[in-house]
């Protein structure tokens, strides 16, 4: 096994590891009924981690909240973006949520030495109201693809 695939495994399971600790403090922290008052709270609402072909712009890992989604691997990360985010975000936050999600945006960030970014945005909710919701995610780069851990978050 060549040294390149041992270290994309690794980084799998790092950023793996990261997305359910996360998931598991912020569920452990949304348990906790005692805030203090003037005080903000995030809700962490997704962790992601995908791995993307940059040459074919094809998925190849998907893992969701700690889960592994083998129906995502292979599907075109443009027709996965459309998919996942249509209707739902704000018309004002459209352009900002397609640029900051677009295969070239992170790969352009990446190669200009940037390792994470965050955009903020609204999201429709099923009672009608948006809510505003922050986005981070940490780029890197294995042989051929792009890896992004994204976390979002409720504000």
């Amino acid at each position: 096994m060549e040294l390149s695939t041992i270290l994309l495994i690794m980084l799998f399971f790092i950023f793996n590891l990261i997305a359910i600790i996360s998931v598991a403090v912020s569920d452990a922290h949304n348990k906790n009924k005692h805030k203090p008052q003037n005080h903000t709270y995030y809700d962490s609402v997704a962790s992601i981690i995908i791995d993307i072909n940059y040459s074919t712009a094809t998925i190849l890992n998907y893992i969701y909240k700690g889960q592994i989604q083998y129906s995502a691997v292979g599907i075109s990360y443009n027709d996965f973006v459309e998919f996942i985010l249509p209707g739902h975000v704000h018309p004002d936050d459209k352009t900002v949520t397609d640029l900051s999600s677009s295969l070239i945006y992170m790969l352009e960030l990446y190669n200009n030495g940037v390792r994470e970014y965050s955009y903020e945005f609204r999201i429709l909710q099923k009672n009608g109201s948006y809510y505003r919701h922050r986005a981070t995610t940490s780029l890197s780069k294995s042989e051929g693809s792009i890896i992004a851990a994204i976390t979002v978050q409720k504000l």
